[in-house]
């Protein structure tokens, strides 16, 4: 039989509540499932939080960074070449007056007028445009990811903000704790009577004449000074961490970033990113060096084309006065004529150096291409691997934290009480705060490398923005 202190109805035996062992066990795995359950809701809970936050920031990054604005103007005027290039060339008109007119046999000419239109070979206007337009896309292609690093950035440098708060906030804890440890220290080394502690401990006399004295007070105070000097260099930090923040969302310097109070390992933006790792072929800059090579294909194409000869349609218009010794029918009559031109390209060593030019661009464009996608593999695999390792890092220094709290009410009640030694406590406290400094280090490295594969994927928040 096994017996509970839960409830005081059992009559074999007062106070306690009677189970049986599966009874027992029951209740145990229930009251473990409903711990499980209302702490990933909590995590949940504070994950949805804080990604409707950094979301609100990334839309503000994305609206006011004048980068970004500057490489979305870029493509704007990229495509703003493809009705250029499309276009005919402009007619040519040409007028010619005679101040002393010229004697025909139908007259006399005084003025002549002439309007041509230059047509180039067929295709060529769209092989123009093909390439402008590839080459519009290029550009986006690069807006694209600039977006996608920015995010990255405002990502890194909110979580960054995070972990500055949360040390500060760790050593000015880990300083109450020390202050609690100085006034354990007086109380032993000079009160004659029973002192309770910061902690509840009762200190009895004999407990104050133990081992310890005047040093261990001067050592916690040197540990107290040398903690609040670690606090306030931090804090002098905030400035300029805060300015970088509000420099890529384009707002003053000094204006607050507003924080999560727990930050939360975002398990959700990384197993999303690592999931991303075959669509790695669509990350803007894969796309942007395909475009490239799409758009030299369309200039190879439109060389072998302005090799081929030109030509044009158009009109001349001749202006005559009649003249006294011709008696012909014309004489006097003007003149309209039409006409048609062909431009012959003799220069062939151009036009061939042309295409070639274009084809070694595309080439470059297609090996940048292959480059570029090993990197990102190879990229991806590091930072992968960093994020398992900050994963570990989370969990391990969450169940050091909990031990090393542990550890440190065991050794205050015993110290307080002579049976642990002063050194054995500070050193447990050290670890506390070393613990505990490294969780927020391992979650602020975990939601960055998750933000940053999330990057090298291509697959950045885009939808609304």
């Amino acid at each position: 039989m096994i017996y509970l202190k839960l409830l005081k109805t059992n009559k074999t035996a007062p106070g306690y509540f009677r189970f049986t062992g599966a009874g027992v066990l029951t209740i145990l795995l229930v009251a473990a499932a409903v711990f499980i359950l209302n702490a990933a809701e909590a995590r949940a809970g504070e994950s949805d939080r804080q990604a409707s936050q950094i979301e609100l920031y990334l839309q503000e990054a994305a609206e006011n960074n004048p980068g970004l604005r500057g490489y979305f103007n870029e493509y704007l005027a990229a495509l703003e070449r493809v009705p250029q290039v499309g276009a005919l060339p402009d007619p040519q008109l040409s007028f010619s007056y005679f101040v002393r007119p010229m004697e025909y046999m139908m007259g006399k000419q005084h003025a002549d007028i002439s309007l041509m239109q230059m047509f180039p070979w067929f295709g060529t206007l769209e092989s123009r445009k093909d390439e402008a337009t590839s080459m519009a896309e290029s550009r986006n292609e690069m807006f694209r990811d600039k977006k996608n690093e920015l995010f990255y950035k405002v990502r890194a440098a909110w979580y960054d903000l995070y972990e500055l708060e949360e040390r500060i906030a760790v050593m000015e804890e880990n300083l109450e704790l020390l202050e609690h440890i100085r006034q354990i220290a007086l109380s032993r080394f000079g009160s004659p009577s029973p002192v309770t502690s910061g902690h509840g401990v009762v200190i009895s006399p004999a407990a104050q004449k133990a081992s310890g004295g005047m040093s261990d007070v001067l050592r916690v105070e040197m540990e107290i000074n040398e903690l609040k000097n670690r606090i306030e260099k931090l804090k002098e930090s905030r400035a300029p961490k805060r300015a970088e923040f509000n420099r890529l969302l384009n707002r003053p310097a000094k204006k607050e970033v507003s924080l999560p109070d727990t930050l939360a390992a975002d398990t959700s933006l990384a197993d999303k990113a690592v999931a991303q790792e075959s669509r790695i072929e669509e990350n803007p800059l894969v796309k942007k060096a395909g475009r490239e090579a799409d758009a030299y294909e369309s200039r190879i194409r439109t060389a072998k084309l302005e090799g081929r000869p030109d030509f044009g349609i158009g009109v001349n218009y001749m202006v005559f006065s009649s003249s006294s010794s011709d008696n012909t029918i014309m004489n006097g009559n003007n003149m309209l004529m039409p006409m048609v031109s062909i431009s012959i390209p003799i220069n062939r060593s151009k036009y061939r150096a042309k295409e070639k030019e274009a084809a070694l661009l595309k080439d470059a464009a297609i090996e940048r291409k292959e480059e570029t996608v090993n990197e990102l593999y190879v990229s991806f695999s590091e930072v992968k691997a960093d994020l398992l390792d900050a994963e570990r890092r989370v969990e391990l220094y969450r169940n050091q934290t909990d031990l090393a709290k542990q550890t440190i009410e065991i050794l205050l009640s015993d110290y307080s009480g002579g049976a642990a030694s002063f050194e054995e406590l500070l050193r447990v406290r050290e670890q506390l705060l070393q613990y505990r400094l490294e969780l927020a280090v391992a979650l602020t490295d975990h939601n960055s490398y998750a933000a940053r594969l999330e990057y090298l994927a291509g697959s950045g928040p885009e939808e609304g923005f």
